[in-house]
């Protein structure tokens, strides 16, 4: 099986496992766990249902597929053990992937509290189960930054947040964190952001990749499922043409989700859009998060997954966007999406 297939499978059906993994179960980022083959990393859920199993053996791990396919653990992240005044950092921060930090700056969002929330998200789950907590100062980040990058847990960060109320504190506040975050490990920061309806004060951000996420291009789907985002459509093209004009082709990115029953042709014709203005459409499969809105609902098939990654793949190609000059982040990291994958295949 190919590696993009491979990719692509896993992360749509997950895996069965008969070893013991680190999940994750919620919160602003990824839920599930992490495995390496080649050079691909994936992001799975774990799923009793999946043809595939996951296995260990004395000379390693493997998936049990049409054929055995030897795969990694990435290892326990060692600032994880460490405390920041007493608070343990893996409360203000966690390893994603194989080596990006990622923190959510504030672990809540005016959009829930407005009853206009993403129906997906599962943002104020890992603070409401105390495993986190709800907003990370420049200096604690600054510190775990410094700690991950000394035990060689994390290469780049990651800083995503939930919508603020005020769309300038949301730029400021963002633009310290990644500041301090930058000054105290030197690695390079990605933030994450609502886009503001003062296109000018992005400005004032100060990072090294940007995203700001659409979700879906089919009105009618993100009305449904992410309704503060509906309110904010018409000015997504508009911020994100902005910002690659600040931070550069390849380096802005928005996640489109696959499977909220969007309409195919809207999302290959949206993503083209994006293409044609330097931006990364980051396509990854919904996911389903346990306590949210949408935890029953399905997940998206591989089938209808990889014919829009294969079509998105050849436009990017044409268009000479590439997530592998992305500096940091979601895209670098890539294990949520394998977008990377079908474009190399192509």
């Amino acid at each position: 099986m190919k590696t993009a297939k491979l990719k692509n499978f896993l992360l749509t059906e997950g895996l069965r496992v008969e070893v013991e993994v680190e999940s994750r179960k919620g919160g602003a980022g990824p839920t599930g766990s992490y495995l390496i083959f080649g050079d691909s990393i994936v992001n799975f859920a774990i799923n009793p249902e999946s043809p595939l199993k996951l296995v260990r053996r004395e000379d390693g791990y493997f998936i049990i597929a049409e054929e055995e396919i030897p795969v990694e653990l990435p290892p326990k992240p060692k600032f994880h053990e460490e405390l920041y005044e007493g608070i343990p950092m893996k409360m203000i921060a966690r390893r994603h992937g194989k080596d990006v930090l990622a923190s959510t700056v504030l672990q809540k969002c005016i959009l829930k509290d407005l009853g206009k929330g993403c129906k997906f998200c599962g943002i104020e789950l890992s603070l409401k189960s105390g495993d986190t907590v709800e907003m990370k100062l420049p200096e604690m980040l600054a510190e775990v930054s410094r700690t991950a990058k000394k035990y060689g847990d994390a290469t780049h960060v990651t800083l995503t947040t939930g919508k603020f109320e005020d769309e300038r504190e949301e730029i400021i506040t963002m633009s310290k964190v990644s500041e301090a975050v930058n000054d105290a490990s030197g690695m390079p920061v990605h933030v994450q952001i609502t886009p503001p309806q003062n296109v000018e004060l992005l400005e004032e951000l100060k990072c090294d990749t940007l995203g700001i996420h659409i979700e879906s291009f089919d009105e009618s789907v993100l009305k449904k499922v992410a309704p503060g985002k509906f309110e904010m459509r018409e000015r997504f093209e508009i911020v994100l043409k902005k910002a690659v004009d600040i931070f550069g082709e390849s380096q802005v990115s928005t996640f489109v989700i696959l499977g909220l029953g969007e309409d195919e042709m809207r999302t290959v014709e949206g993503c083209r859009r994006l293409l044609e203005l330097g931006v990364i459409p980051y396509l990854v499969p919904f996911r389903k998060i346990r306590g949210t809105e949408m935890e029953n609902y399905s997940q998206p098939s591989p089938e209808y997954t990889e014919r829009v990654l294969i079509r998105v793949a050849e436009m990017m190609k044409n268009f000479g966007v590439d997530p592998r000059r992305n500096k940091a982040g979601c895209v670098k990291c890539g294990g949520c999406s394998a977008i990377g994958e079908y474009l190399r295949e192509v």
